[in-house]
């Protein structure tokens, strides 16, 4: 009869502890193994994570956890405080830009008051990589007090800029990608046109 009680007393308790386990998916927008290595450095060891799975092919963190340490709109913020939005947190814009080139992600752009920001759509010829020379300048222009977006297409020869005119000028924008300089070395002569 003890032995009854105890199984019993296991069994209640093992349904307790699984109860409390949710298996979750969660939106996270990311573009790399290095953000995969990110996201899932942080996210295994915090208290309440069992376990932990960044799938950047299809923008989903699959994601197990204890919901009386942990839950799903905290694991949110601590993704999005390493520089990853979510479905429901964005990351600051500092933490964003501080990621490496090739973390870059598109982010959805920012409810803003209508005809505050611009536009622009450039052709850009000279570039001679992808890394270097494309998600350099994509970089360089991003960290610019007053742009909210920058995405350099190598194989098109194009990029794609939203800033706030009252904080940097487009003439700003096109002198420093003619300036730029990677990392590599690499010397180039990049011209740049307006596209309508």
């Amino acid at each position: 009869m003890k032995k009854l009680r105890n199984i019993l007393l296991i069994l209640v308790f093992a349904l307790r502890a699984n109860a409390q386990t949710i298996n979750d998916t969660i939106i996270v927008y990311a573009n790399c193994e290095h953000c995969v290595d990110r996201i899932e450095g942080v996210l295994k060891p915090t208290a309440g994570i069992l376990s932990a799975r960044m799938d950047v092919s299809v923008g989903k963190l699959f994601v197990s956890y204890n919901i009386q340490t942990i839950t799903n709109d905290q694991i949110q913020k601590i993704v999005a405080s390493i520089g990853h939005d979510t479905k429901d947190y964005r990351a600051t814009d500092s933490v964003y830009k501080a990621l490496p080139a090739c973390c870059k992600y598109e982010r959805a752009a920012l409810s803003a008051k209508p005809g505050k920001f611009q536009t622009v759509n450039l052709l850009i010829t000279g570039m001679t990589c992808a890394e270097g020379c494309a998600k350099g300048i994509e970089l360089k222009i991003y960290q610019q007090n007053g742009v909210k977006f920058s995405e350099v297409n190598y194989e098109k020869q194009k990029a794609k800029i939203v800033f706030d005119p009252t904080k940097i000028s487009l003439q700003k924008i096109i002198q420093l990608i003619i300036d730029f300089k990677p990392e590599n070395g690499e010397i180039n002569k990049y011209e740049v046109t307006v596209l309508p």
